[in-house]
């Protein structure tokens, strides 16, 4: 718990200093993402047991506040990194790989905070001619000029969903509908 108020903290401090003098190499992005969610009692032929939804009412919840930090190395060159706290109790305790009820749950089954780097990596374009685009700034990209014909270079720690799921309703549950 005193990691989460100290990182809260310098999360604080850094957006202030960030907002005082805007540095353009640099860029910060925090958000935060609360799910909760409860089942009504319902009648079962079986007893409850621990791989199985319970059968009495119960309520369930998950908290994931994210800091993306970036630096702009120039010449197409950019940094990445994501810092997440998450806690959060699953309902029956339905967690792990398949993540029953909540996306999140398979990070965490416990009511603590748990601070981890969820990304990390160094990325680099290459234009290659065309048209010039502008590309607009989002939480993990500079705003920037580029050509249609490009190669990019990503290194480092990544979220398989972000390059290999492009689904526009259910791709992650941190912006879009929970698909389960």
């Amino acid at each position: 718990m005193r990691f989460f108020y100290s990182f809260l903290a310098v999360l604080l401090m850094s957006s202030a200093a960030l907002a005082a003098d805007p540095d353009p190499s640099w860029a910060f992005h925090m958000d935060e993402t609360l799910i909760g969610q409860r089942h009504g009692s319902f009648s079962s032929t079986r007893p409850d047991g621990p791989n199985s939804m319970n059968s009495a009412a119960e309520r369930s919840y998950s908290s994931v506040t994210g800091v993306n930090l970036g630096y702009d190395l120039g010449q197409g060159t950019e940094a990445w990194m994501r810092v997440e706290t998450i806690r959060g109790i699953p309902l029956s305790n339905a967690g792990g790989l398949a993540a029953l009820t909540n996306n999140d749950m398979q990070r965490i089954m416990e009511n603590r905070f748990t601070s981890y780097i969820a990304l990390g990596y160094v990325t680099h374009t290459w234009n290659l001619g065309g048209n010039a685009q502008a590309i607009e700034a989002d939480s993990h990209q500079f705003a920037r000029e580029s050509t249609e014909r490009r190669i990019s270079l990503t290194l480092g720690k990544l979220d398989a969903l972000d390059i290999f799921d492009n689904n526009a309703y259910a791709h992650k549950s941190d912006d879009q509908f929970l698909n389960w």
